[in-house]
């Protein structure tokens, strides 16, 4: 999805890293502003709000004029006539299209020229300043906290994207035929609107939604029966992949009673507690030390909370046999 977001933004816009936004939200002093804002951000209630906002947009911030041109005019009606017919368009098509039509018609009639002038009579026409006016608009100022020379937050790339999308336009994938998206829970609802403008095609989508990154991401079910009303939902519940006791201990942290895990067997997961980082360290140095010693051992896995934590804690044991660190 960062891939998506440069090309359609380009190097104009300096973007926070995606993956860092649930970095952020699992960080102690995360704040509740901030949280706030980006829960906003992540509901079907803003992507339907800025689909709503955008339509109004498209109806009254074209302030149309009589075009003055040497030997006549062409009479605003005209221009309003021709912009509405092609309201499936993006904006700057629009334009062009009319100023395309135009010139074709009238001799003295300068296609840039027109365009230019049709633009500067859209009110808010470029991204940043339509986007700005959106949280005007909903009297929450406070929800887009970009400065100029700032980090765009991840939250804000992808209606920024959409909004470009909208305004200036954008080129679709047409080689791809079929779309496989994977980790489906972990995307926002305006980034599916992105994805299915961009990806005109059959789609397979695949996730759970009880594995969710961003914790305050509305993803589920209903709202991908809403957005795909024609596709077929298969609902997978029995688990290949762990142990029954593991299944049951997982259970226990967020319970899905509808799945199956396979009979297979293992050691009980244990939780082991202790009283300081230093511990810690200690406890897990001795553990790669005793599997790298154990030629029948297989490899060992650390999952951490955060790619600060996986960092720090790679720092203290990559100097315990071979060691690689994943984010």
């Amino acid at each position: 999805m960062d891939d998506i977001a440069r090309k359609i933004l380009g190097k104009e816009y300096h973007c926070e890293r995606m993956d860092l936004q649930s970095e952020r939200y699992l960080q102690r002093d995360a704040d509740a502003d901030w949280k706030k804002r980006n829960q906003f951000k992540n509901t079907i209630e803003f992507l339907r709000t800025l689909d709503d906002y955008l339509l109004k947009c498209s109806k009254e911030n074209f302030h149309e004029e009589d075009y003055p041109y040497e030997g006549g005019i062409v009479e605003a009606a005209y221009l309003r006539k021709c912009y509405n017919i092609r309201e499936a368009l993006p904006v700057w098509e629009r334009f062009h299209e009319i100023a395309a039509l135009v010139s074709g018609d009238i001799r003295e009639v300068h296609r840039n020229d027109l365009f230019e002038w049709l633009m500067a009579r859209f009110e808010h026409n470029n991204v940043m300043q339509l986007y700005r006016h959106f949280y005007e608009y909903l009297e929450k100022t406070d929800y887009f906290c970009y400065q100029e020379g700032m980090e765009i937050e991840s939250a804000d790339i992808f209606p920024l994207v959409y909004i470009k999308m909208y305004l200036e336009g954008f080129a679709r994938e047409p080689e791809i035929l079929h779309l496989v998206i994977d980790e489906m829970q972990d995307y926002s609802p305006v980034q599916y609107a992105v994805i299915n403008k961009l990806y005109d095609c059959r789609k397979t989508i695949l996730g759970d939604f009880c594995q969710n990154v961003v914790p305050f991401a509305e993803n589920h079910a209903d709202f991908l029966k809403e957005l795909y009303p024609r596709s077929q939902l298969i609902e997978l519940y029995k688990s290949y992949r762990s142990t029954c006791e593991i299944m049951n201990y997982a259970g226990k942290i967020k319970e899905n009673r509808n799945l199956e895990p396979i009979e297979r067997h293992g050691h009980e997961p244990l939780e082991i507690a202790f009283e300081s980082r230093s511990d810690e360290e200690a406890y897990l140095v001795s553990e790669i030390c005793r599997a790298q010693a154990d030629k029948k051992a297989g490899k060992l896995g650390i999952i951490c909370k955060s790619h600060l934590q996986a960092e720090a804690l790679f720092d203290v044991l990559s100097g315990v046999g071979e060691v690689h660190l994943f984010t």
